[in-house]
């Protein structure tokens, strides 16, 4: 919501593209236009357009479950770019990111806003004790 009323406020195309991990999109985009509409208020900036919300859905198999997509997508992040996602709501929306490239054809960002806490306690919780004692 922040990234979409900072662009409308600065003047700037950039699409902004959200991934919901948790909820239908139709509800998903409605919370996010709300929320950046409601932040451009409170900071004095113009209402960006609802418009430019675009939302995808990651849901996969359901709210707080891995999904094949997710799970590709965290291998290939930590294999090609070092990248630790957690397995479930960041590998998700990393799931969408090849084809969000290829239909920009130009740069694309992926923000990465936490989760990596949860991937190593997935990682710790995998490992023998002994190693883990060591």
């Amino acid at each position: 919501a922040a990234l979409v009323a900072g662009a409308a406020a600065g003047g700037h195309r950039w699409r902004v593209v959200g991934v919901s991990v948790s909820r239908p999109v139709a509800e998903a985009r409605h919370r996010v236009a709300r929320l950046a509409r409601d932040s451009a208020a409170h900071l004095g900036w113009p209402a960006p357009d609802e418009a430019r919300v675009e939302v995808r859905d990651g849901r996969g198999p359901g709210f707080a479950a891995p999904s094949p997509a997710g799970q590709w997508a965290a291998q290939a992040a930590l294999a090609r770019e070092g990248l630790v996602l957690d397995p479930v709501y960041t590998a998700k929306a990393m799931a969408a990111l090849p084809q969000v490239a290829a239909e920009t054809g130009g740069p694309v960002v992926f923000w990465h806003s936490g989760g990596t806490a949860a991937a190593c306690y997935d990682l710790l919780s995998a490992a023998p004790a002994a190693e883990v004692a060591s």
